[in-house]
């Protein structure tokens, strides 16, 4: 059986395993040693000679590399776990950020200027809209500052405009 002796500089072929690795090793520093078929393999980088069969290094690498995968699995959850503590915080400031409206206060947005409407429990600024409304403008300004949701929900709005008009939203009907 042949040895064979790696550094990052080179190789060397010795001897025939065993007594020959260790003496092959006298006086070179930071060598891994092996027989090239995974039978026995020796490292020096610590100044000592060190022999192992390739089962054990085969163990000693599998053991290695569990406990960088569980490692790297546990950081990988904690980095979960802090994007999701953000999202759960900004939710909550979000609900206690909600604007509450009565209906007096949408009341004192009516013109084509300043127009709030009142759909189901929640309050939209239409303002920006009204021109684009394909029904037009005066459908809307007859609700401006009051309770739009029967005309709204009698016209049967698609899934499109039902969308369109969240990203009106401004609040909620206390």
């Amino acid at each position: 059986m042949t040895t064979l002796v790696t550094s990052s500089e080179s190789s060397l072929v010795v001897g025939d395993g065993g007594e020959s690795v260790s003496a092959a090793l006298e006086g070179l520093e930071g060598l891994d040693v092996s027989d090239g078929s995974g039978g026995v393999t020796a490292d020096r980088s610590s100044g000592n000679t060190t022999a192992k069969t390739g089962a054990e290094t085969a163990a000693e690498t599998t053991v290695g590399s569990t406990e960088t995968d569980v490692s790297d699995k546990k950081k990988e959850e904690a980095e979960e776990e802090e994007e999701e503590k953000p999202k759960a915080e900004e939710e909550e400031v979000t609900k206690q950020q909600e604007i509450f409206f009565t209906r007096n206060d949408v009341a004192d947005h009516f013109d084509f200027g300043d127009c709030y409407v009142i759909i189901g429990d929640f309050v939209y600024d239409v303002t920006s809209f009204l021109e684009q409304h394909p029904g037009g403008m005066s459908v809307i300004v007859e609700f401006a500052g009051g309770d739009a949701t029967t005309a709204f929900e009698d016209m049967g709005h698609s899934d499109e405009a039902r969308a369109l008009l969240d990203g009106l939203k401004v609040g909620k009907l206390a």
